[in-house]
């Protein structure tokens, strides 16, 4: 009679044990949640999948990157008003989103996708019915302003290893888009202060056409700008960008001492990676760059550095002029690239994915 209490008082605790063990994996498996972020730059649309916990707001693991050329300021540049995005844009711009649903093999009606919009979206006065379009194919995007794009790029770097232990107070975080660049830094109330670059890659290279096709200087597909044409070109640059960088006086003054670091992908995979490149990257080294594709075409640029894609190969030296026209201008003697991107910060944002937005990031 012991003997079958006994096995029967154990049998009980096994299933117990099993029913808390099942209890605990249905949890586990209610916490974990695919997210997929979207940054819709002004020359390209990146984005990144996660796994993610979110009962305890941890990353599990990454679920890949897809990213697609979407040229949004090219197309505001060039349209008639100078600040419309187009009809072809449009249509290109939502195919873009369409063919990263379809390498992922999601359907973002049935998964979480989300992401920011940044200088594109603010230079055109259309941007509105774009960014609906997504919404109607359940992509929610936010509009946000440039100081907030400063703040997340600050924000990103802290969370990157690379800098781990670094003190914020000892950083500039540098970002370049294709619409625009934020240097950001902490200031003394530990709030993050942000100088609006006017400039991206793509209007930087509107502005050069513009400004240099009366002196016969022009940019085509085939090649770059030749030694004689990159003196005043590099003049002019720095001129225009560090007229204007020298008047914040705080992005001055934290420049004495700060540990400048570059953030994105123009800056990580269009410089760094596809030019092999280590850390840190003086200036002269940018400008030695610039002058090596002086003259070259775009398939010897691409025969030289092999990890050149087609769609950045020919922009590849206006990039470098505008890097070298920022450290020139702002007294930047060095920099130092790391890999994350606003994406690696947004995925675990609480007030991101609760809808808890400022006036500037206006979900459309």
């Amino acid at each position: 009679m012991r003997i079958a209490f006994n096995f029967l008082f154990i049998l009980s605790l096994s299933t117990q044990a099993l029913a808390n063990q099942n209890a605990n994996q249905d949890e586990n498996r209610n916490c974990l949640e695919k997210r997929y972020v979207f940054d819709i730059g002004s020359g390209s649309t990146k984005s990144k999948g996660y796994l993610v916990d979110i009962c305890q707001n941890k990353l599990i693991k990454n679920l890949g990157e897809v990213n697609k050329a979407v040229r949004y300021q090219q197309c505001i540049s060039s349209s008639i008003d100078k600040s419309s995005i187009t009809e072809e844009c449009l249509t290109t711009g939502l195919s873009a989103l369409k063919a990263i649903e379809q390498e992922y093999g999601i359907d973002c009606g049935e998964h979480k996708c989300k992401g920011v919009a940044t200088a594109w979206a603010r230079n055109a006065k259309n941007s509105s019915e774009l960014l609906n379009t997504f919404k109607l194919h359940d992509i929610h995007i936010n509009l946000i302003s440039q100081k907030e794009e400063g703040e997340l790029g600050f924000k990103t770097a802290l969370s990157d290893p690379y800098l781990k232990g670094v003190d914020p107070d000892k950083l500039l975080i540098w970002d370049i888009g294709g619409g625009s660049f934020q240097l950001s830094v902490q200031d003394e109330h530990d709030e993050i202060h942000t100088y609006e670059g006017p400039w991206g890659l793509f209007n930087f290279v509107h502005q050069l056409k513009e400004d240099f096709s009366f002196k016969g200087i022009t940019l085509t597909k085939e090649g770059f700008f030749n030694k004689e044409e990159l003196k005043e070109i590099l003049e002019y640059t720095s001129r225009e960008l560090g007229k204007d960088i020298q008047k914040d006086r705080l992005i001055v003054e934290k420049l004495k001492t700060a540990k400048v670091v570059g953030i994105g992908r123009i800056m990580y995979m269009g410089i760094k990676y596809e030019l092999d490149l280590t850390n840190p990257i003086s200036k002269e080294e940018i400008k030695d760059l610039i002058y090596e594709f002086a003259g070259m075409t775009v398939s010897e640029a691409q025969k030289k550095y092999p990890k050149l894609p087609d769609h950045f190969a020919p922009l590849i030296q206006q990039a470098l002029i505008l890097v070298y026209g920022v450290m020139d201008g702002a007294g930047i003697n060095k920099l130092e690239i790391i890999e994350s991107t606003l994406t690696d910060h947004l995925v675990l944002d609480q007030s991101f994915w609760h809808g808890e937005v400022t006036v500037a990031q206006q979900s459309f």
